[in-house]
């Protein structure tokens, strides 16, 4: 019941606003190369990122693909592995495959004393509050061992991220996963049904397009700037 009314409240503020229809987002714009992004000063000067990793050796591989796609979207990609005890004692082979894909240099965090293997994700704060001293990165990015970033999923949150600013919003991204079978998509982060007309939205100037908030949302995934971090910690540490 709580969930309904807070959900309830969100929609009556957002149904009370006057701009709920002059988002300027244009969503060619993330067609255009990575120059144009620099230029504008809408890419990543250096990123911290953290993968949560419990040691599975088929999943090495695409470890390694993760790795590469950073190294893509940036050289200056500092890399955390959050990792079990298990993956800590594999840490060579780990390097190997990742080293055969990228160049970028890995590092090592195993946390100690969890009360649950499942809460590994979780320990990727301990991480960030302290690379969060160091000034020269501008952005963080976690995720789970089982997703893959690529260089235009970041375009898509930097021209997101500008045009939500004012709005208060924050882009996210959702998740899919391919069905080998018959190459269906499908989206995992959300396990209710999401009724379109009833959920809050901002939509562009021609209403093509529109940036949604989902119930019951879930993404093992986040892109933050530095001032979104800085929030983001001092809440989780509340």
């Amino acid at each position: 019941k709580e969930k309904k009314i807070l959900r309830l409240i969100n929609y009556l503020n957002w149904k009370n606003r006057i701009d709920n229809f002059n988002l300027n987002f244009n969503q060619e714009n993330i067609n255009n190369d990575k120059s144009f992004f620099i230029k504008e000063n809408l890419w990543p000067k250096k990123i911290s990122a953290c993968i949560a990793f419990s040691y599975k050796e088929d999943r090495l591989d695409f470890l390694a693909q993760i790795c590469r796609n950073l190294e893509k979207i940036n050289k200056n990609t500092d890399v955390t592995i959050a990792v079990n005890d298990l993956a800590l004692s594999k840490k060579d082979l780990i390097i190997k495959k990742i080293s055969e894909k990228s160049s970028l240099s890995i590092n090592f965090f195993c946390p100690q004393n969890l009360s649950d293997p499942r809460l590994l994700p979780f320990s990727h704060y301990e991480i960030v509050k302290e690379k969060i001293k160091e000034n020269e990165f501008s952005h963080f990015l976690y995720l789970e061992d089982d997703i893959l970033i690529n260089e235009k999923n970041i375009k898509y949150w930097m021209i997101a991220r500008q045009a939500l600013k004012k709005y208060r919003l924050i882009p996210s991204f959702l998740r899919i996963e391919i069905d080998s079978t018959n190459q269906e998509k499908y989206l995992v982060d959300t396990k209710k049904k999401n009724n379109f007309i009833l959920q809050p939205k901002i939509f562009n100037r021609i209403k093509d397009f529109a940036f949604v908030n989902l119930i019951s949302f879930y993404s093992g995934v986040y892109f933050y700037d530095r001032e979104l971090m800085l929030e983001h910690l001092k809440k989780h540490h509340s």
